[in-house]
């Protein structure tokens, strides 16, 4: 593996969210991001890239599946799914890089990588919180400095 440079974000469930700008997928095609890939598969193809942020915010509950992409909820009903997406994101992270992880848990999603942050988002009336959790890798691999 040879890699010229590194680029800043990446965003595998963008929706509409340029934040990571080139770098965003959304498995729905009628969102503004650049890839529509399932997350596995997108994560998969840019294999030979490197990031300094990884985003982590799939749809975390069957509302919003049901409300962002009309379906049952893709993403947090299949758990090994998630695992292995976590995985994959976590080997595009560079050394001392960040995922940043939305959800309704904190759980650790890669072993190399250590909590530094969480907080808690309101969303208001009814809705659920939501828990951010900032993770930064510490542990590396050898395939790390290639």
């Amino acid at each position: 593996m040879h890699l010229t440079q590194v680029e800043f974000a990446c965003d595998p469930f963008a929706r509409n969210c340029y934040w990571a700008n080139p770098w965003t997928n959304d498995i729905n095609i009628d969102t503004k991001a650049k890839w529509h890939l399932d997350a596995e598969d997108f994560l998969t193809e840019i294999k030979d890239e490197r990031f300094a942020i990884m985003l982590l915010d799939p749809p975390f509950s069957d509302r919003m599946s049901k409300d962002k992409y009309g379906t049952e909820n893709l993403y947090a009903s299949d758990s090994a799914k998630m695992l292995r997406i976590q995985k994959l994101a976590g080997n595009l992270v560079i050394p001392e890089g960040y995922i940043i992880k939305a959800g309704y848990n904190t759980n650790k999603p890669h072993p190399c990588f250590d909590l530094i942050e969480v907080r808690i988002v309101a969303m208001g009336n009814c809705r659920n919180d939501v828990l951010f959790s900032v993770w930064q890798k510490n542990n590396f691999t050898l395939e790390d400095f290639q």
